[in-house]
């Protein structure tokens, strides 16, 4: 990674305030944290990268915090003015720029503070917000975009599966909101929304409730939980969950319910076949019952595992797919879907949170051969599957349509050519790779209290890709919409 400030965005909602007719929203767009460098002037300088996409969600203001002095605020050499009372606020709309933009504080009036004490109170206290018109209910979606719940909130469900049951949707992922810079929190519980029009989703809250107690619980908050998944089981009538917890050379967290919203309990952890696991997906056959699970060895291959009749562990029989390829080339986050009869999967590269370019394959046999088709993003100048990455293939009910459905990461890297730069930073990094041995002992957890979140894994920010699927000659493409509705497919 460059040495830049990329910092997050924050899908927290931070308020709103109300007007006669016409109600505004107000969210933490992004934190400008440290490092702050100072002039000889005495001014603080720093960096904010916005994406062009961004920029067209509303205007954006800057808040400097609690500063008890005056303060001169310059964006890419323009200053909207000098602020000097509380909420020290300034609308920098018009002075913001795709890519880097420059930030510039000249504190004045410091009265008994020396610089670095008023300093000292400025980092960490410099947010950006984004405000815009009230956009609920929705009518469309507006791919990439900052998407609210019913109540107004952002929507914190990363790492995702969509689930459609008796006519609504079910949407669940990681929730990521305490997943800040500079905190210990990777992921905190599984938060699940649902929805009758797939546009306006109601929170159902955490259906997996994080453990809070015991660092070296395999729920704690610390802990890397990614991709959950739920597979209903028509032998026992349970839902199952999958969770991958991702370390050097990660493992299965395995749970189960009686119903999909919980509460869920734990049965066991797991390395199917003594191996370490990535991403995954997982699918019970409608015709013969068995269940699959298809993972990532990190970083050189994807396995595919048949489940057990409950599908909480694995059977011995499995096969191995796109063997000895090195990231950025190494395939995960495994979509799996059936359309017209044709198994296909979606894969992704591997470049950690930066997005990559995705590849689609076919099959007839689950542990046959899968055919490449190449890339399912034809139309992507930038090769990064337009700065997502797939976790779901959605069926719409009564239509012929399919949606991928994926997450955007870092949104500040769309439309820019970074993620194709950072998958080539990744070639010599991993050019004498080999996998990790097998380990048949019982995956236990690590003391990761000290984790502290640096920038990278910063994934409070993450927004979501909705883009329908295109069949050309049974080639799955997808294509690029800034806006779309599913009333306008048969």
């Amino acid at each position: 990674m460059k040495n830049i400030a990329i910092l997050s965005l924050s899908v927290v909602l931070f308020g709103c305030t109300a007007t006669t007719q016409k109600e505004e929203k107000e969210f933490l767009f992004r934190h400008v944290d440290t490092p702050w460098t100072v002039s000889s002037q005495g001014n603080y300088k720093n960096t904010v990268l916005i994406s062009a996409p961004e920029l067209k969600q509303g205007k954006f203001v800057m808040r400097l915090g609690q500063l008890d002095s005056s303060a001169k605020v310059t964006v890419n050499g323009i200053s909207p003015g000098i602020l000097n009372r509380e909420p020290y606020k300034v609308d920098i709309t018009d002075a913001l720029k795709a890519g880097t933009n420059e930030i510039e504080i000249e504190i004045t009036n410091l009265g008994e503070k020396t610089p670095a004490e008023q300093s000292s109170g400025l980092v960490g206290y410099v947010d950006i917000f984004l405000v815009q018109n009230n956009p609920l209910p929705y009518i469309s979606i507006k791919p990439g975009q900052i998407w609210l719940d019913t109540n107004g909130k952002p929507i914190q469900a990363h790492g995702f599966q969509v689930l459609e049951k008796e006519g609504t949707y079910y949407w669940y992922g990681e929730n990521k909101e305490f997943t800040t810079l500079g905190s210990h929190v990777w992921t905190y519980g599984i938060r699940c929304y649902k929805s009758k029009d797939f546009y306006n989703w109601e929170d159902c809250g955490l259906i997996i409730k994080p453990d809070t107690i015991n660092p070296l619980s395999p729920l704690h908050y610390t802990q890397n939980l990614d991709r959950p998944h739920i597979i209903y089981c028509k032998q026992t009538g349970k839902y199952v969950c999958w969770i991958k917890s991702m370390d050097e050379d990660g493992y299965f967290v395995i749970l189960q319910a009686d119903d999909l919203l919980g509460p869920y309990k734990y049965v066991r952890s797991l390395k199917p076949q003594g191996y370490g696991v990535g991403d995954f997906d997982i699918y019970a056959d409608e015709d013969t019952g068995i269940g699959y699970v298809w993972f990532e060895r990190p970083h050189w291959e994807l396995i595919c595992s048949e489940l057990d009749d409950d599908y909480t562990n694995v059977t011995t029989k499995y096969s191995t797919h796109f063997v000895g390829m090195r990231p950025p080339y190494t395939r995960e986050a495994p979509t799996h879907f059936i359309h017209d009869g044709k198994h296909y999967m979606f894969t992704s590269g591997t470049t950690g949170y930066y997005a990559n370019l995705s590849m689609i394959s076919t099959f007839t046999d689950y542990h046959g051969e899968y055919t490449d088709l190449g890339n399912p993003h034809p139309t992507d100048k930038y090769n990064h599957s337009f700065c997502s990455q797939i976790t779901d293939v959605v069926k719409i009910p009564g239509k012929d349509l399919y949606v991928a459905v994926a997450d955007r990461w870092m949104p500040q890297l769309a439309d820019t050519n970074e993620p194709a730069e950072e998958a080539k930073r990744m070639i010599p990094k991993y050019k004498d790779h080999e996998p990790f041995p097998k380990d048949f002992n019982e995956p236990k957890t690590k003391d990761k209290r000290n984790e502290v979140r640096v920038g990278w894994d910063v994934t409070y920010n993450a927004t979501y890709v909705f883009l329908p699927i295109v069949f050309k000659y049974g080639i799955p493409h997808v294509e690029w919409k800034d806006e779309w509705r599913i009333e306008d497919y048969k």
